[in-house]
């Protein structure tokens, strides 16, 4: 690794880490902390605070006043998580930019590990590292072999990261049917973006889940990388995201929309594909994914009855069969 750099020769932070919160008192100082903490220094932090009710603005303040690299913003009112992650990434500046939650934790080595990554290839869209996951007292959790799971305290049994990296290599198409097949749970979203790919997609959509189109659509601008070492420590604890239900998940991301889709539906397939037709691929290639996604089991039920299927298809695999002429 390279020597931790200090501020820009302008001033300007390199990374900015976008840190939306609400009502995260309970973890907020650690995340803070150990962002705090980092080797790397030449970056500052954005936290937004979507109208918390607990002590997360005394937090917030506090560590604004000891640290001139964070900015703390209040939001007038509860304007859903996802706009207040977007939020933070418009506000941003610097060539990188990177999500954290205000649970989770890096070790000391995460920032400059994944900006030197990053700064050698700039063929790169996204670095992260392997995961930990850890529960509400920085303990790691155990690792069930038997299941493939990790078990929490209450002996629930957790998804955990993917031990295989996604999208690390191949042709665009390559990466795009790669973290189609292995994004769950998406630990990646969380890792250092560069900016310039992440400004050239529609950021975080209103509805739970979309983080999976994200990383689909930048698997289409570049590869990712993941740093061979556990630098980045993600808390399963009971007031998770995804612990809540449907219809508390649509509340806390501020999905008004009557049309309640899940992921799992028509909006999360239309989303993939909307990703592949806006992408600046070679038209063989947009065919390609298309066609990809088109074969999943979840676009031929949505494509039923069979009649339905065969004339949506037709077109699209008469054009295959040209362009590989």
């Amino acid at each position: 690794m390279t020597a931790a750099p200090g501020p820009s020769s302008r001033g300007e932070p390199i990374l900015t880490i976008g840190l939306p919160v609400f009502n995260g008192a309970r973890f907020l100082a650690k995340t803070l902390g150990s962002l705090l903490d980092q080797r790397y220094r030449a970056f500052s932090i954005l936290v937004s605070d979507n109208c918390s009710t607990d002590e997360t603005p005394a937090i917030c303040r506090h560590y604004a006043s000891i640290d001139r690299r964070i900015r703390y913003v209040r939001q007038d009112r509860n304007i859903g998580a996802v706009a207040n992650y977007n939020f933070t990434f418009r506000a941003s500046e610097g060539r990188y930019f990177k999500w954290a939650a205000a649970d989770d934790v890096c070790h000391p080595d995460y920032l400059l590990a994944c900006i030197d990554a990053l700064e050698s290839d700039p063929e790169l869209v996204l670095c992260h590292s392997r995961v930990r996951l850890i529960d509400e007292f920085d303990e790691p959790l155990p690792y069930v072999a038997s299941f493939g799971r990790y078990r929490d305290r209450s002996g629930g049994l957790r998804i955990g990261p993917n031990e295989r990296p996604m999208a690390t290599d191949g042709t665009a198409v390559d990466r795009f049917k790669d973290v189609i097949r292995n994004t769950p749970p998406c630990f990646d979203v969380f890792g250092v973006f560069r900016r310039s790919a992440l400004e050239r997609t529609p950021l975080l959509l209103p509805w739970y889940g979309s983080d999976r189109v994200l990383l689909a659509e930048l698997s289409l601008q570049g590869r990712f990388h993941r740093i061979d070492r556990e630098l980045f420590f993600g808390r399963e604890h009971a007031g998770q995201s995804i612990a809540l239900s449907r219809r508390e998940q649509a509340r806390w991301i501020g999905f008004r929309s009557r049309n309640r889709l899940s992921p799992a539906s028509l909006q999360f397939r239309l989303q993939l594909a909307r990703a592949v037709i806006r992408s600046s691929l070679a038209p063989k290639a947009k065919v390609e994914c298309l066609a990809f996604l088109c074969g999943r089991s979840g676009f031929r039920r949505l494509l039923a009855p069979s009649g339905l299927r065969q004339r949506l298809l037709q077109p699209g695999q008469r054009l295959w069969r040209k362009l590989q002429l």
